[in-house]
């Protein structure tokens, strides 16, 4: 029992410090990237779009495995409750992670040079056989946008 005190007491302390730990990434549209000799501005095609997991964050899962592991501690007693306290922290952490989890699209993009490129967004409104604009920094997709109408 003291092990699972000590372990919940460890997993509160550090869940407390990762209140402000997240930051944001803004994205930028395709016009408002600086311009230069390794930045240029594409149109291409939807090639494929395939759905990717994302797991949970990690505190997510970590939370998820101190709760379950909480639960389990109180199950049986000797090495049934050490069993049961195991499979706890399994069962939370994976619970934790089909709550919290997630998916984004991996886009395949042929572009208008021939050559197929990669990019993932989060945002599902893109749709296969869509035109789109994108801007490729050293060869990568930086920003991608839906093709507006001219």
């Amino acid at each position: 029992m003291a092990r699972v005190t000590i372990s919940l007491v460890i997993g509160m302390i550090l869940l407390g410090f990762t209140g402000c730990s997240t930051v944001e990434k803004k994205e930028v549209p395709t016009g408002q990237l600086a311009s230069g000799p390794q930045t240029r501005t594409m149109q291409g095609i939807v090639d494929n779009i395939v759905k990717v997991p994302k797991t949970a964050s990690f505190w997510k899962e970590a939370e998820g495995a101190v709760v379950g592991g909480l639960i389990g501690s109180t199950i049986g007693d000797g090495k049934g409750q050490d069993v049961s306290e195991d499979a706890g922290v399994l069962i939370g952490s994976d619970v934790m992670d089909q709550e919290y989890g997630s998916s984004i699209d991996q886009l395949f993009i042929k572009g208008e040079d021939g050559n197929e490129y990669k990019c993932y967004v989060k945002a599902q409104t893109f749709k296969f056989g869509q035109t789109v604009e994108f801007s490729l920094v050293k060869g990568h997709i930086t920003a991608i946008d839906h093709k507006t109408k001219d």
